[in-house]
């Protein structure tokens, strides 16, 4: 019998040579970044917008790392960027990480808040891309040029003197950037709920920021869910919005905002807003009435008229004819003055199409499996889950396509913008998290959909535990709830205040404890079974690539967790797949820059948003940026450093039908059997009160199962087949 010492040197050395390998398993989309006219161009993820004198609208395009020009006769092209990175220079070279917000100044320069790269960018009318302020590492710090740090940056705008003005989001600061790149702070201090004037002001999480013609400034305090003015001076006052979360119009506090991301003025001194929650643009007079001009309903709507729907709307501007232009998901579109939504540009090439491997199409953000071997995605645009099946057919499993609540069989029900999705051993149902919904919808492997739980506000992140409980992340409320198996809902956590930003990931180890994905802070938090929350890994609000232990590690956009077989934790991270251990040592496996290139090791170029367990080695990754599902072979299991041993232990038969006899030798003391399926729950545990022991696996389901011994410091795991 091996020693575990050759199983961890084995380990070893398959890590160091990057044995992971990617391929694409269904779907053949190559990505949402293309050229074209009106809806021939397609966007990834498109933020600021801003508008030229000539009526061009320049478009951050986030996920594809461009910055976009659209011409009034709808003509998208590309005028700076290609994939991510940080260099100055010419368009075709230039290159930026996440870009989000965006102004023009009178001269036609562009500035550009380049999110990952903690930098402002100036794009001149000729191409040149170049560096006004900040620095590689996150932080605070005023100062000339790369003297300055920033934690956040959002939104931009420009003042007729040249004059910047940013949101540095997680300093909850207003910041001001000369034409020269001299920084100063005009306004706030530490996250709260404050006017006043300058330092002493407090915001939450400010994300938007526009100018009017009197020179006043409009900011969108997300966090406080409340619309700010700051004079020139940094007196800050508050102009609508209650603070509680909602959508209801009203007069000044009566007023309700739901997250606003978005903000810009007109002439005439009404404010336009992206309530980014609730789907919804809100319009504010002077006078500070609110009322909602268009949105309501979560997903994508590509129909025109009155009353259309949103998906995702983040940055807005406005012309002088008083026409508004709003980026929301994969499109832009234009508001007029009579209220009627006209979509301008892009499109969803992706689509949803069923058919077999890469001759189907799809826009999986969310993955899960069932013993089976059917792979099921989640498909937050077109509402549904598609189902693939172990030859590789995909189908619509659940939902119509069209965005409600109808409960119903396959393609009869209803989703709305679903994000989240899981499989639960115990009742041998999926489980979803409807977000539009603001609730859990139960699917059967027959395909029966009905409504689980409710009572939720934009749900973004669901799991399972061993016995059957799940765990939601509630995004508005910032709370993580827990569900029984008969559908009680409790909260176990609230989040708010420094915690409290998005969170789109969520996972339980065998230890109930939680941990749960961060990407706009750069870390993974975990809730330990007491309540206790704390940074895991990564260093809060400081963004990289770098493998390491616990704070020491730098994550680029942790986006979904997951539990393996071997009770690691395996994460999507940026373009990479990765692994932390329980000890909290993170190892790159998988990928390296955003692309889509099938591959070994650090050949492989991802998009990807989701990731499960098939296998003990096979990793299913859905690569919504590429509209695939992908697969990951070759993965060696992690083994946590608290398991190196010299504890042999004799185990058989394997493959075993009904029970398996466990030879353990003496000495033992407080040994303790358990096993886990391949999304690493545990379905049974004994003690072992002799040297030999039966366990009975009678009423397992066929499939890949781990048996892990512990006996003191002594820990070690096999893998068995149940047939």
């Amino acid at each position: 019998m091996r020693k575990l010492y050759f199983l961890i040197a084995f380990l070893l050395v398959s890590l160091n040579n990057n044995a992971q390998t990617i391929s694409t398993y269904a779907g053949a989309w190559g990505g949402f970044y293309c050229e074209g006219t009106t809806f021939g161009a397609t966007f990834n993820k498109p933020t600021g917008v801003c508008l030229d004198a000539a009526g061009n609208v320049y478009i951050v395009d986030t996920g594809s790392h461009r910055i976009r020009k659209m011409t009034p006769a709808g003509v998208v092209t590309t005028i700076a960027g290609s994939v991510s990175g940080y260099v100055d220079g010419n368009s075709a070279i230039a290159k930026f990480n996440n870009p989000r917000g965006i102004t023009i100044d009178a001269a036609g320069n562009l500035y550009v808040t380049d999110y990952s790269n903690n930098r402002i960018r100036k794009i001149t009318p000729s191409g040149d891309v170049s560096t006004l302020a900040g620095s590689t590492i996150s932080g605070y710090a005023d100062g000339l040029g790369s003297a300055a740090k920033f934690a956040g940056l959002n939104g931009i705008c420009c003042d007729a003197g040249g004059n910047l003005y940013v949101t540095d989001r997680f300093n909850h600061k207003i910041r001001k950037i000369t034409p020269n790149g001299v920084v100063s702070t005009v306004a706030g201090s530490t996250v709260g709920y404050l006017d006043g004037n300058g330092i002493a002001v407090q915001f939450n999480e400010p994300m938007a920021i526009g100018i009017a013609s009197s020179g006043d400034f409009f900011i969108a305090d997300k966090g406080n869910n409340r619309i700010r003015k700051m004079t020139a001076a940094g007196v800050v006052t508050t102009v609508a919005g209650s603070g509680v979360l909602g959508t209801a119009d009203g007069t000044g506090i009566v007023a309700e905002f739901s997250a606003p991301t978005g903000i810009c003025s007109d002439t005439a001194g009404n404010c336009y807003v992206v309530d980014a929650s609730s789907n919804l643009l809100r319009k504010i007079t002077p006078a500070g009435i609110v009322t909602t001009l268009a949105g309501g309903a979560n997903g994508f709507d590509f129909g025109e008229g009155f009353n259309r729907n949103f998906a995702e709307p983040l940055g807005v501007c406005v012309d002088a004819s008083g026409n508004v232009y709003v980026s929301e998901s994969n499109t832009i579109k234009k508001i007029t003055p009579a209220n009627t939504v006209i979509n301008l540009a892009g499109s969803f090439l992706s689509s949803s199409v069923d058919g077999t491997g890469t001759l189907a199409s799809m826009e999986p953000i969310g993955v899960c499996t069932d013993p089976s071997g059917n792979v099921y995605t989640v498909e937050k645009t077109y509402n549904r889950v598609r189902k693939i099946t172990a030859s590789g057919i995909v189908t619509s499993f659940a939902g119509s396509g069209v965005s409600g609540s109808t409960n119903g069989t396959g393609t009869a029900a209803k989703l709305n913008f679903p994000q989240s999705i899981c499989y639960d051993p115990t009742s041998g149902n999926i489980f979803v998290a409807d977000t539009g919904n603001n609730s859990i919808r139960k699917i059967t492997l027959n395909g029966v959909v009905s409504t689980f739980a409710t009572g939720f506000s934009n749900p973004s992140a669901i799991c399972v535990d061993a016995v059957g409980n799940f765990y939601v992340v509630d995004a508005n409320t910032f709370k993580v709830k827990k569900i029984t198996p008969s559908g009680v809902v409790s909260t176990i956590i609230t989040y708010s205040g420094t915690n409290g930003s998005l969170k789109t990931g969520i996972c339980i180890d065998a230890n109930n404890n939680i941990y749960l994905a961060d990407p706009e802070k750069y870390v993974v938090l975990k809730i330990s079974s007491t309540g206790i929350i704390s940074t895991f890994v990564g260093l809060y609000n400081g963004g990289g690539d770098l493998d390491g232990t616990g704070t020491a590690a730098r994550l680029t956009w942790p986006f979904s967790v997951t539990i393996g077989p071997d009770g690691n934790i395996y994460m999507v991270d940026g373009a990479k797949i990765k692994r932390i251990t329980l000890d909290g040592v993170v190892t790159s496996l998988v990928g390296s820059t955003y692309g889509d290139v099938d591959g070994v090791g650090t050949a492989v170029k991802l998009r990807p948003s989701g990731v499960c367990f098939a296998t003990d080695n096979v990793i299913y990754i859905a690569d919504e940026g590429n509209g695939k599902v992908k697969k990951m072979t070759g993965l060696v299991l992690g083994v946590s450093q608290n398991s190196i041993s010299d504890f042999d232990f004799k185990w058989y038969p394997n493959p075993a039908i009904n029970t398996i006899t466990l030879e353990v030798p003496l000495p033992v003391s407080n040994a303790e059997v358990s096993i886990t399926d391949i999304t690493g729950k545990i379905i049974h545990s004994q003690t072992v009160l002799s040297s030999v022991s039966t366990l009975d696996i009678s009423s397992f389901q066929k499939g890949v199962y781990f048996l892990t011994i512990t006996d003191g410091a002594r820990r070690t795991t096999q893998k068995f087949i149940k047939e």
